[in-house]
């Protein structure tokens, strides 16, 4: 529903009970977000929850709902056996809310997916909602991010991860967690074997913290996919997170934008880099790598073979460090994906990248935006970069190229609008290309 009259909202309501309580076929998923339900419309929702059999995915964020709401849904998800996603993020639910949804949550057995985003729950709701994780045998997907969980909340979730079975995807993000924090639930990451993806974003951890995080990372064998930007990790943090990485064979995600891992840093996750047969995604955005570490970082590029995609923007890197990066291309045989925005790259650059492209066959997307391939402080500067870099050279070499099926140089650079039309009409060429080869490799009625 998307009304802006109120008494219309009230008749569109009244028309999806309805059609609820008739277990309509075609409705199998209910968007009720910003609807300003409140308490009051979740317990006539929750009535009509008890007799359907129809609906698998209810969305019901930004609706106000509180204590009184929570109570009447929980006697609803008791007896409900069809409902498999369930979002309630930013709602006002709160520890006596959450604490009636334990009780449903304990005998529910078809809700795989919950999202808890920002509702107030806090150590208290957090205490209680543990004690319904250790019972829920079906859950897989749980979102807690932005609900102040301090270290008693994470004491309790750590004690459940340790007994619960089936939670696979956890989001934790913005809870303000630091270092006791990490430190619990990195006690219960050595003996869960479930859990496949943690998103820790924004939680202070630091350099103290990603320590009991990587002696984890050691044993564990089923985290596949690790977020940590804007963690304040810094030198210090990289060190134990890179020895983890050499020994740990199952992450294959890992995410480290925005936070402090500078230059020396680099070197002993490049080190890392060359033994890991794991990581598939490295996100390094806004991390002060500088050319110094993009010259350590490309040792490794040369050396490793599962790397596909890579976040690099926002480092300035600049033409040095670029010029290091692009000797590794032409070696690297596994890099598909690249970002390198807003690098401080500038023609010379520019000029290294056309070559590396020329012998490269693997690259298939390069983000350039807003760098300073085009831009000119100064007379002088700009007729020395028209005689080093006039974009012919991406020209030539995207003539040779065949992969690049993706490329962002456009914007930010201030480039000639004329020759970008040449740049658009071969990639373009490569896209078709490679739409032919896909269709071309088979074998009998099978595709690889």
């Amino acid at each position: 529903m998307d009304l802006n009259d109120p008494d219309l909202r009230k008749e569109e309501f009244k028309k999806e009970m309805q059609r609820l309580i008739l277990n309509d076929q075609n409705l199998t998923k209910l968007d009720l977000s910003f609807e300003k339900i409140g308490d009051e419309g979740m317990e006539a929702l929750s009535e009509a929850l008890k007799v359907n059999k129809t609906l698998i995915n209810l969305e019901l964020g930004w609706n106000k709902i509180g204590t009184k709401g929570m109570e009447a849904l929980t006697e609803a998800l008791k007896v409900n056996q069809s409902l498999i996603k369930l979002n309630l993020r930013y709602n006002r639910i709160g520890a006596k809310g959450m604490k009636a949804l334990c009780e449903a949550l304990k005998v529910n057995q078809t809700l795989i997916k919950l999202d808890l985003r920002s509702t107030r729950i806090g150590d208290e709701g957090m205490k209680a909602f543990c004690e319904s994780l250790k019972a829920n045998q079906a859950l897989t997907n749980l979102g807690l991010s932005e609900n102040k969980i301090g270290v008693k909340g994470m004491e309790a979730l750590s004690e459940a991860l340790k007994v619960n079975q089936t939670l696979t995807n956890l989001g934790l993000n913005e809870n303000g967690i630091g270092v006791e924090g990490i430190e619990t639930l990195s006690e219960a990451l050595k003996v869960n074997q479930t859990l496949v993806n943690l998103e820790l974003r924004y939680n202070v951890i630091g350099d103290k913290g990603i320590e009991p995080l990587s002696e984890a990372l050691k044993v564990n064998q089923t985290l596949a996919d690790l977020e940590l930007s804007s963690n304040l990790i810094g030198a210090e943090g990289m060190k134990p997170l890179s020895e983890a990485l050499k020994v740990n064979q199952t992450l294959i995600y890992l995410d480290l934008s925005s936070n402090r891992i500078g230059v020396y840093a680099m070197k002993a996750l490049s080190e890392s880099l060359k033994v890991n047969q794991s990581l598939i995604y490295l996100g390094l955005s806004e991390n002060q790598i500088g050319a110094k570490g993009m010259k350590a970082l490309s040792e490794s590029l040369k050396v490793n073979q599962t790397l596909t995609n890579m976040n690099l923007s926002r480092n300035k890197i600049g033409d040095k460090g670029i010029k290091a990066l692009c000797e590794a291309l032409k070696v690297n045989q596994t890099l598909i994906s690249l970002n390198l925005g807003m690098n401080q790259i500038g023609a010379k650059g520019a000029k290294y990248l056309s070559h590396a492209l020329k012998v490269n066959q693997t690259l298939t997307k390069l983000d350039l935006s807003d760098n300073e391939i085009g831009s000119y402080d100064n007379k002088e500067v700009q007729e020395k970069n028209i005689q080093e870099f006039n974009l012919q050279e991406f020209i030539q070499s995207l003539k040779i190229n065949k992969s690049i099926i993706n490329l962002n140089i456009q914007e930010g650079n201030d480039l000639n609008i004329k020759k970008l039309y040449k740049i658009d009409n071969l990639i373009e060429r490569n896209v078709n290309f490679q739409k032919k080869l896909t269709k071309s490799i088979k074998v009998g009625n099978f595709q690889l």
